[in-house]
Order: structure tokens, then C-alpha cells, then sequence
């Protein structure tokens, strides 16, 4: 088996979507939060969201391809530690991305808080980082 890592565009969003949403799957807070959305409306949910990750900056996305497959296997998504990115997820935080009908908001919550502290832990510090 061999793999290929490259960067990410937007025409890969679907592919990218179906991988998160499978790898989620078995999660018990998405399945608390995604148990009454269909898959094909979760994987659009994500897509849209990975969407608008592509239109901001200071975001950059690779994939994994499996060569016999010939397709994303995996992702990750990467910030680069600055000012400007704390900046922009303020705006893009304000801009709130809405949720597939059926979602359970109180799970969602839950889901999204659940990230934030390992994603502030290895963000932009300006006390660590200059510029505070």
C-alpha cells in the first residue's frame, strides 16, 4: 500500500466530509448530537463547514490518498500560530455555520466545547508567541 500526502483544495470537500463523518460514526457525543440526521445530510453538513475552511485564510488542508483506492483516506486541517488567525476565527465564530435539521443543539454544544481545549492548547498564545 502506498500513500500520498498533498494539500488540499475545495473539490476535495466531499471526499474529506465522507471520511470525517464515517470517523465519527462511533462517537458518542456525534451520535448523541447526529442521531436523527441522515448520513447524507451529515457528510453535506460537513462539507459545507470544510467549504468555508477553504474560503478563509490561515487555514491549510492535506489529504492522505491511498494510491490503489485513489482516493482521501485521511485529512488534517492546520493553522498557523498568529495575531491574524485569532483575529479571523473571531469573525468566523460570529458567523455561525448552521446545523442540519434534527441536530440535538444541547449534544452539538457539548461536541464543540469538547474540541476547544485541545485546539487552544497548540494555537496562537501572544504571551508565548510575541505580539502581546
Amino acid at each position: 500500500m502506498t500513500f500520498v500526502l498533498r494539500e488540499a483544495h475545495s473539490e476535495d470537500a466531499s471526499a474529506m466530509a465522507q471520511v470525517m463523518v464515517a470517523a465519527y460514526q462511533d462517537h458518542p457525543i456525534w451520535k448523541r448530537m447526529m442521531h436523527c440526521v441522515p448520513v447524507p445530510e451529515q457528510i453535506g453538513f460537513v462539507e459545507e463547514t470544510l467549504q468555508q475552511r477553504f474560503e478563509s485564510s490561515g487555514t491549510f488542508s492535506y489529504t492522505v490518498i491511498e494510491d490503489a483506492y485513489s482516493g482521501v483516506v485521511a485529512w488534517a486541517g492546520l493553522t498557523y500560530p498568529s495575531q491574524e488567525c485569532i483575529l479571523d476565527k473571531s469573525a468566523e465564530q460570529q458567523a455561525k455555520i448552521a446545523l442540519p435539521n434534527g441536530v440535538d443543539e444541547m449534544a452539538a454544544k457539548d461536541f464543540f466545547e469538547a474540541l476547544s481545549p485541545p485546539l487552544e492548547k497548540y494555537g496562537y498564545n501572544p504571551k508565548e508567541h510575541g505580539g502581546a
